[in-house]
């Protein structure tokens, strides 16, 4: 017996609040800072000790509830929308007859994503923990320069479990045949005066035009927050980015370093053909093994990122990402911790509420747009098959109605 997934959020926002919410959503200029904490008369260190106190070295700090004043104003499954969005080198990749050329943009694509992480600081360090059901869509819109022609790449995730936290999603640009699919199980580990958010899952990537055994697997690198308790507060990436395509033999490691410095390889068949260098926030240059040649292979300054269109909050239903958190979200911009404490305990309390309910009942959780891959008691897959017959030429707007398109995304794509 299954829950009716209506149920899942029904803490809304007025239609007032929801009429003024626009500007509480440029992400990356949020931030809690000292000034701001100290005009309410809060204290950035009693806030982290009082949390140190609830923890210990390695814990999941998505386990716990944190104060708002030490959260993104974020869902996490908008924050995994972030290291995905698409730039125009991988749209034109498919179109490459070379594998080694395909193989060398989408490493291209992950690395570059990486130089836009936020970096506002500690107080960006941890997003919201979605609640069970909730889903954010979104999509970007790409204007080729030449031919004036649009295309759209949709991205639409789902909240499939709260306990252990679980997301899915899958991103699709139907014309430039790019489909990526993503399992992600976040984790956000305490190290005493630093955090990590890890996106543990896995990712798989392919091109609808290629085989299917050219497939591409990515293993995302860590977000390090420091400076908890003492010293300067930054955020960095961790650890390795790793991408392998087995069905073609290429593979790619890169390690990134203090101070966002990266040094790494593409390899083919176990042998390096290139090798990489450079500064994740700066110039990044990639070197033939084979001809000693060396070129830019991107500088993040010239970078630039197709417009994103999400749907307003008053458009939205009650279970996507920004109208479930807005009352918090709004609280944060306005530096109004309390009370994004009270409305975040709201949310939490009415879904433990919820999820109550639904055990005394015998009732259990059904994902809306993702199903348990058979033989397996965590892995969902998207529930429609994107390259049957059915599906094959359609976007996702075309079926899923969080992603169809509307008057507000009309006017949106005529300004560009």
């Amino acid at each position: 017996m299954s829950n009716n997934n209506n149920d899942a959020i029904d803490i809304e926002p007025t239609d007032e609040q929801l009429a003024t919410e626009q500007h509480y959503y440029s992400h990356l200029q949020f931030k809690a800072d000292e000034s701001t904490l100290k005009e309410k008369g809060i204290s950035r260190g009693s806030i982290l000790m009082d949390v140190v106190k609830q923890l210990r070295t390695g814990a999941d700090l998505f386990r716990i509830s944190l104060p708002s004043a030490l959260l993104a104003p974020i869902s996490m499954l908008e924050y995994i929308s972030y290291f995905i969005r698409p730039q125009s080198y991988i749209l034109s990749a498919h179109k490459a007859f070379d594998p080694e050329q395909r193989f060398v943009s989408v490493l291209k694509w992950w690395l570059s994503n990486t130089s836009h992480t936020p970096r506002g600081g500690i107080m960006q360090a941890k997003p919201y923990n979605p609640v069970i059901g909730e889903v954010f869509a979104c999509k970007w819109i790409h204007k080729d320069p030449s031919s004036g022609e649009i295309s759209k790449t949709e991205f639409i995730s789902e909240q499939v479990s709260h306990h252990p936290p679980m997301a899915s999603g899958v991103l699709l640009n139907r014309k430039n045949n790019l489909l990526l699919n993503a399992m992600i199980k976040p984790k956000s580990k305490f190290h005493g005066n630093s955090a990590s958010i890890v996106l543990d899952g896995s990712i798989t990537m392919r091109f609808l035009n290629q085989p299917e055994s050219e497939l591409y697997d990515i293993v995302f690198p860590w977000v390090v927050a420091k400076g908890l308790i003492w010293g300067t507060q930054c955020i960095e990436i961790n650890e390795d980015l790793k991408i392998t395509c087995a069905g073609t033999g290429y593979s790619a490691k890169i390690q990134f370093k203090a101070d966002n410095e990266i040094k790494g390889s593409i390899k083919k068949d176990g042998n390096r053909i290139y090798k990489i260098r450079g500064n994740i926030t700066g110039e990044v240059r990639i070197r033939s093994v084979k001809t000693k040649k060396e070129s830019v292979f991107f500088d993040a300054k010239d970078l630039e990122h197709a417009p994103w269109f999400v749907k307003k909050v008053a458009n939205q239903k009650q279970n996507e990402s920004r109208r479930v958190w807005h009352k918090v979200t709004k609280a944060l911009a306005d530096g109004e911790f309390e009370d994004a404490n009270v409305q975040k305990n709201l949310i939490e309390e009415k879904q433990r509420g919820l999820r109550k309910k639904r055990e005394e009942a015998g009732q259990s959780w059904k994902q809306d747009l993702f199903k348990l891959k058979e033989g397996t008691e965590d892995e969902y897959l998207f529930k429609h098959d994107l390259n049957s017959d059915e599906y094959k030429n359609k976007s996702l707007g075309d079926f899923i109605e969080f992603l169809k398109e509307d008057e507000e995304e009309i006017e949106f794509a005529k300004k560009l």
